[in-house]
């Protein structure tokens, strides 16, 4: 490529007083220039020179330059095979560009290179848009040599700020090269280049979009044949301040095909990168992808060589802070030749040294397929290996999660000549979170590796297909992100004189750093491939390693190890999943701790289930290298952890953690439940030297979530009845004071006056009214700070409903309601739980006046709940959701007292309670599951309140009501809600009670005019340890 643009360059500088013509072309224009006419489309004739440049630059320029269109662009004739076309150059200072530049070109005689701008920018504030077509190239010469590449980039020179999208699509064309004369030359040329923008720059917050297509290359010749369909795609090459512009990267190899009786090579890569060289911070999302494509080549002789892999690549070199989310694929092609044959793929989030990184990143390498064969002395060379990285390079601190897969393709390598020529097959695949040095890992990995299938054969047969896997390789000061790790073996194929390796390896963290806390859990299984070593017929299990942690390089280092680390090391499967048996020498191996130097343990996690599995997880799971040893601490302490299957022993015994330890002796001085509630206790029993050291746990739990949940529905419950039955009050009060003697009718509407002596005229006296509509959103908080747990809640929703005058005595009505909100627990170890409410609920309400100043109010409501239960401790993630259903009922006698405008009510009430809670199991990732009873319950209260009304109203009619109560509350039942919490086999019967005596006060006022009546309100219930404020609007419309 850079051969094309100085040849295109020459020519431009031999006719640079032609240049200082040039004109700006735009769609549907016809320009002038040196005699070349050029229509829409570019259906004009280009005799020279072939490089063109639709516009010179002035400092700024706000002009868009458009050519062609998509998918319909055309240059029919060209006398130049390779034409180098720009939209702007920038021929001295720096460009600030707002016009957008959308060129589409195709080259029907071969090749294009096609540039937006060339030249310094200071800014660019447009969108640029190219599409570069290659056409067909053909060449029957002597040395044949044919060009359908193509070339396009959004920006070539340095950038201050760019604004603008960039989207260029590169489509190479068919390029054929058959050489007329024997042993001669053929080369053919269809790959693609993409570039969003080749130079150093600021920053970027454009969208960046690019794709690389490769074309066709066909090269025949008795001589060397040559064919090239590649495809790269690059977003910013160069180094970059900051970028906050996402980038969609595609590079997609071509088809290739080559022949020759001397040497033939063929290639259709693909890469693609986002940013090359380096960027301060990074915060724009990545998506790149890289498919290799298909790579033939035929020759007599078999030094020829053939690839089609793939490489896709985030960000390469120092990177400040990363916060995008990267996607990144890399999957190799298809490839058949002889001698070397590649198909392999290597994907990476950041290739380089990282500040702080908090992105996410989905990374993923497959192999493809390749196949290699050789006569002769050649050898025969396939790899379909897979390589994937999240990041390469040292990091600050990382807490950004990480899914990181490598999947190996399948390779097969043939020979046929004699002993000394090799046939070797290649499908490794490798994948690492981290390799380099990190500070401190938060952020959650999961990484696997599996193998693919190779099969050598030859008289000298060479077949790998070996997967390695490692959360984090190198020195990492803590780390509290969960690491997952798995790593799969292959199928590795030899004949006679054989190497065939289909190992597994997996590491959650190879650490260089002396001091390691962790507090992640880490989870790794290495399953070994099957390797055969007589071309398929017999198969052998090789072998597997399983470390957790493993200590490197070190003559010293300490371990604090807060979390569980679990370890597995498996056989090979047969294709019906039964355990192959090891080969000679084929070993498993699984330490959840293994040091080459001297280790000493400050803390360790362990899972106390039952005593058999306790024994089977940790005896001998730390190893060390032959001559080294592990102390323990003289503060170390054990982290337990429990599961499903605890309760089975009263005490636990402490297997000897190191292996090969003879000795019976304390190992730890401290124990500490990770679940860091206040339900379980816990204590060390030490040995005597005969007797392993034990470990009790205890089950006892003081208080249940869904009985506190309970109660939080019923406050809610109460207070929002309150409201509802205290709402009615004012217009049977106004009722009363307008019927003495009794009226037939209400009008629905208390009319008071502020002046205690005004009377109310009969002309003032509304319209009959039958009934009215209200509608009431409010918001609660109820807190209470009991011990161990309180709680506080938060709850928004609102209620709704109607009432309608019987006669005048009588008000019937319903209501209905919905509120949802979190709950938030407190109390240590209580911290992180919380519960996200939603209820619902329906009810009846009535009003009755009898003996003219008595009035008897009841309402009865049912509720449904859905509860949504989490904990967010790190180390005792648990989550579950559960119903509960109730009744609540509330009969009251009130007497009215009235005189001027006010009215007294004492009231005396009995209110009827019932609660169900449906039992549920709180799900633990951590621990054990916890199983909670159902509830049913029935409580009964008697209540006292006085209550006070004012009626007023103004000059301009507005009808003023305000309100206040009091209120008391006795339970008469216990006032006790119990169920059951149970782990493993333990059941515990639990119960929680609530203060028996409640205060209650309530204020609001009202605004009454015409039809319309608009209140606000507050209503409140304490007792000793519980507070419950609710605020409210009320509005209501009178029909």
């Amino acid at each position: 490529m850079k051969d094309v643009e100085r040849r295109g360059r020459r020519k431009v500088y031999a006719t640079k007083s032609a240049l200082a013509g040039l004109l700006a072309l735009s769609m549907g224009a016809t320009n002038a220039w040196a005699g070349v006419t050029i229509g829409e489309g570019g259906a004009g004739r280009w005799d020279e020179p072939f490089y063109y440049a639709l516009a010179t630059a002035p400092a700024t320029t706000r002009t868009a330059i458009t050519h062609g269109k998509p998918g319909a662009p055309n240059i029919k004739k060209m006398a130049g095979s390779e034409p180098f076309l720009t939209g702007i150059r920038v021929e001295s200072g720096s460009l600030d560009n707002e016009g957008e530049i959308r060129l589409y070109f195709r080259n029907e005689k071969g090749s294009i290179s096609l540039i937006g701008i060339i030249g310094d920018t200071s800014r660019n504030g447009a969108d640029v848009e190219l599409g570069a077509e290659g056409g067909t190239a053909t060449s029957a010469t002597v040395k044949a040599k044919s060009f359908a590449y193509t070339y396009a980039c959004g920006i070539q020179g340095e950038v201050g700020d760019n604004e603008g999208k960039i989207n260029i699509t590169a489509q190479s064309g068919t390029a054929e090269a058959n050489a007329a004369k024997a042993k001669t030359s053929a080369y053919a040329h269809a790959h693609a280049h993409a570039y969003g923008i080749r130079g150093r720059v600021g920053d970027n917050i454009g969208h960046i979009e690019l794709k690389a297509l490769g074309g066709k290359a066909t090269a025949k010749t008795t001589g060397t044949a040559y064919a090239n369909a590649s495809a790269y795609a690059y977003g910013i090459v160069s180094n970059v301040t900051n970028n906050s512009g996402e980038m969609e990267l595609r590079a997609q190899g071509g088809t290739t095909n080559a022949t020759a009786l001397a040497k033939a090579s063929a290639y259709a890569h693909a890469r693609a990168h986002g940013i090359m060289h380096g960027v301060g911070s990074n915060e724009g999302k990545m998506t790149i992808t890289a498919q290799g494509g298909e790579a033939e080549a035929t020759a007599a002789e078999t030094n020829g060589r053939v690839g089609a892999t793939a490489g896709a690549i985030g960000i390469s070199g120092t990177v400040g802070n990363n916060e995008g989310k990267m996607t990144i694929r890399a999957t190799g092609g298809k490839t058949n030749g002889h001698g070397y044959s590649s198909s392999y793929a290597y994907a990476a989030g950041i290739n380089g040294k990282v500040g702080d990184n908090i992105g996410h990143m989905e990374i993923r390498a497959e192999g493809g397929t390749a196949t290699a064969k050789a006569t002769g002395t050649a050898d025969a060379l396939a790899y379909a290996l897979s390589s994937a990285h999240g990041i390469k390079g040292n990091v600050a601190n990382n807490n950004g999660e990480m899914e990181i897969r490598a999947e190996g393709g399948k390779a097969t390598a043939k020979t046929t000549a004699n002993a000394t020529t090799l046939a070797l097959a290649n499908t490794n695949a490798t994948a690492y979170g981290i390799e380099g040095q990190v500070g401190s890992n938060k952020g959650k990995m999961t990484i696997i590796a599996q193998s693919g299938k190779a099969e050598a054969t030859a008289a000298k047969a060479e077949a790998y297909a070996y997967a390695h896997a490692c959360g984090i390789k190198g020195g990492v000061g803590s780390s509290s992100g969960n690491i997952t790790v798995r790593a799969t073996g292959g199928s590795a194929i030899a004949t006679s004189t054989a190497t065939a390796i289909a190992n597994a390896k997996a590491y959650g963290m190879q650490s260089s750093v002396a001091d390691l806390v962790n507090t992640g859990a880490i989870e790794v299984v290495a399953r070994a491939g099957r390797y055969s070593t007589d071309g398929g017929t017999t198969y052998h299990s090789d072998s597997a390693t399983a470390y957790g942690v493993y200590f490197n390089g070190l003559e010293e280092s300490s371990l604090d190890s807060r979390a569980l680390i679990s370890v597995s090391a498996l056989p090979a499967q047969d294709e019906a999943g039964k355990a192959i048996a090891l080969g000679t020498d084929k070993t498993l191996q699984a330490h959840q701790v293994y040091s080459g130097g001297d280790l000493t343990i400050k803390g360790y996690a362990m899972k106390f289930n039952n005593q058999e599995q306790v024994t089977a997880d940790y005896k001998g799971t730390i190893g060390v290298a032959d001559g080294k040893r592990v102390t323990f601490a003289p503060d170390a302490q054990v982290y337990a952890f429990i599961d499903n299957d605890f309760g089975t022993v009263p005490n636990y015994s402490i297997p000897m953690l190191v292996e090969g330890e003879t000795r019976n002796y304390n190992q730890f001085s401290v124990a500490q439940l990770v679940v860091s509630s206040p339900d379980y206790s816990i204590s060390l029993l030490d040995g005597n030297g005969g007797t392993l050291q034990q470990l009790a746990i205890a089950y006892v739990p003081k208080v249940s979530t869904p009985l506190v949940t309970a109660q939080v529905n019923q406050k809610m419950l109460t207070s929002g009845t309150t409201i509802v039955e205290k709402s009615s009050l004012s217009p049977m009060l106004a009722m009363m004071e307008r019927s003495n003697p009794r009226a037939s009718a209400y009008d629905g509407v208390l009319l008071a006056s502020t002046s205690p002596i005004l009377t109310v005229p009969d002309m003032e006296i509304l319209p009959q009214k039958r009934g009215w509509a209200f509608a009431m959103p409010y918001y609660s908080n109820v807190s209470n700070n009991a011990s161990p747990m309180g709680y506080d809640a938060d709850i928004y929703g609102a209620t709704a409903g109607y009432n309608h005058w019987i006669d005048s005595d009588l008000i019937l009505g319903f209501h209905a309601g919905y509120g949802s909100g979190d709950i938030n627990y407190t109390g240590k170890g209580y911290e992180q739980k919380k519960e996200n409410l939603k209820a619902g609920s329906l009810g009846v309400q009535s009003l009755y006046r009898f003996a003219d100043d008595w009035l008897l109010q009841s309402i009865a409501s049912f509720y449904y709940s859905s509860n949504d239960y989490s904990d967010n401790n790190p180390l005792n993630r648990e989550q579950g959701d559960y119903h509960g259903y109730g009744v609540n009922a509330k009969l009251d006698l009130d007497y009215v007292f009235s005189f001027i405008n006010n009215r007294l009510i004492p009231s005396v009430g009995l209110r009827y309670l019932w609660q169900h809670v449906d039992s549920y199991t709180a799900y633990n990732l951590d621990n054990a599951d916890v199983n909670y009873g159902d509830m049913d319950e029935n409580q009964l209260y008697a209540s006292l309140g006085l209550d006070w009304y004012g009626d007023y109203q103004t000059e301009s009619n507005w009808q003023i009501v305000p309100s206040l109560g009091l209120g008391i509350e006795q339970a008469l039942t216990d006032n006790e809600f119990g169920n059951s919490m149970g782990v493993g086999s333990v059941i515990i019967p639990v119960t929680n009670s609530m203060d028996k005596t409640s205060v209650s006060a309530r204020a609001s006022i009202e605004f009454v005019k015409d039809s319309y009546a608009l209140s606000a309100g507050y209503a409140g219930a304490y007792s000793s340890d519980t507070k419950n404020s609710s605020f409210y609007l009320q509005m209501k419309y009178f029909f």
